[in-house]
């Protein structure tokens, strides 16, 4: 996708007459976008807002969508910044929508292997927005449920994002860190417009792939886990999109075209279980709820401690159980790893991508170091052949019984603070 047939597939977008929304908005009338304190932001009033932008957007006539989207772009702008052309600032907003490593791996394939295809055989557009992951804006937060794995969290501590956004400094706001906090500062202030200037983005790239032959996927939450109450308007306004994040919410999907994988939060490690040599305390795990969501058919991303092995089987101890893992590193499109009705879901497995703790080094206190959110795995590297390269021995990890109350508890679905909690990549 170059950057050209975007920006023209943008400002086709913005003359499209869309699917009417079945709610709100008068045509003829040009959208009030209100900006928002940030005191007052919360779960609901940024969905209200959502709801409020979209249905007057796709309910204006085309002359003044064109406006609207004009207006929104500039309020967007304002908080995100616009980009340069040889040092001077256009009237042309920052893209809310981008792409990191594992959503172009989905588009190119991984290491060399096919791009991610439906099974149909079309393949997949990739775009996903960053903000600012755990980050607070009076009682609002980004990532609600981040205790856990808020130092650990990719948006800080992997790729570009440590390299250029301010390496171990985990409080330093630069490059992509900095560009995330700014469409952050974006949705927060200016709610309506950025969810115009969000639908007209995804109509611009749904439009284009189709040129293409793929079919688009959105990942609305790469490195933060908004509620999708929040997006639901934007989600319901493109039916023939496929929306799909982690979370550690206690949340369902919103519409038929929008899939979740549900995250850990780690667990609780035992000195000798899976070689580990010293016991990890986890008082954030959500491990019952997560073990709830496979038994009846959802999946859940769990990140382990090894940067270039992943185990095949996770056994659970207290119930017995045996999960199968699947690679969550080979691509990003989620929705593929869809259980059939009545199967239990898989483990997405997640290698540790944390540039601070993943070498072999690191390793060995990986677990301990981030209070278990990682869950140590020990592949047990050995050379079978004179001339080979190491391959695992050991292709299982033990879920130790967890403390706190049993299996047979009737609210596993409440987290250790008595708050809703589930399992974020």
């Amino acid at each position: 996708m170059t950057s050209s047939a975007l920006k023209s597939a943008l400002r086709t977008a913005s003359t499209i007459r869309p699917v009417k929304l079945a709610t709100g908005g008068t045509a003829g009338e040009l959208q009030n976008l209100r900006q928002t304190d940030t005191g007052e932001t919360s779960v609901s009033s940024l969905a209200d807002a959502f709801s409020r932008a979209i249905a007057h957007h796709t309910s204006l006539p085309q002359n003044e969508r064109i406006a609207n989207s004009k207006m929104a772009a500039q309020k967007v702008g304002q908080h995100a910044g616009f980009y340069t052309n040889k040092g001077v600032p256009t009237n042309k907003p920052f893209s809310l929508l981008g792409k990191n490593q594992k959503l172009t791996k989905t588009e190119e394939g991984y290491e060399g292997g096919k791009p991610v295809t439906l099974p149909n055989g079309q393949p997949i557009a990739a775009a996903g927005v960053s903000l600012s992951p755990a980050q607070q804006f009076g009682k609002f937060n980004t990532c609600p449920n981040s205790a856990i794995c808020k130092d650990d969290c990719l948006g800080k501590t992997a790729g570009g994002n440590f390299l250029y956004g301010g390496a171990h400094d985990l409080t330093a706001m630069k490059g992509p860190r900095l560009v995330g906090y700014n469409k952050t500062k974006a949705l927060v202030h200016e709610p309506e417009a950025f969810a115009t200037r969000l639908y007209d983005e995804i109509e611009a790239r749904k439009r284009l792939a189709a040129k293409e032959g793929k079919h688009l996927g959105v990942r609305l939450n790469v490195v933060s886990d908004l509620h999708p109450r929040i997006t639901q308007a934007v989600i319901k306004a493109h039916p023939d999109v496929t929306f799909y994040d982690y979370t550690k919410l206690n949340a369902d999907p919103v519409a038929p075209n929008h899939h979740l994988t549900y995250s850990s939060t780690g667990v609780t490690q035992y000195k000798g279980e899976n070689g580990l040599e010293h016991d990890v305390m986890n008082p954030h795990s959500n491990w019952r709820s997560m073990r709830k969501r496979l038994d009846t058919g959802s999946n859940v991303a769990m990140a382990f401690t090894h940067g270039a092995h992943l185990p095949e089987v996770v056994h659970d101890k207290e119930t017995g159980k045996t999960y199968q893992v699947v690679n969550g590193d080979t691509h990003d499109f989620r929705p593929l790893d869809k259980q059939e009705p009545g199967k239990p879901g898989v483990v997405i497995g997640l290698k540790n991508k944390n540039m601070m703790t993943k070498s072999a080094a690191a390793h060995g206190t990986a677990a301990k170091n981030s209070n278990g959110f990682f869950v140590h795995y020990d592949p047990q590297l050995k050379v079978l052949a004179k001339g080979q390269k190491a391959v695992p021995t050991n292709k299982s990890v033990t879920i130790a019984t967890q403390p706190g109350r049993s299996v047979t508890r009737g609210d596993e679905m409440m987290g250790h603070n008595g708050g809703p909690l589930l399992g974020k990549e």
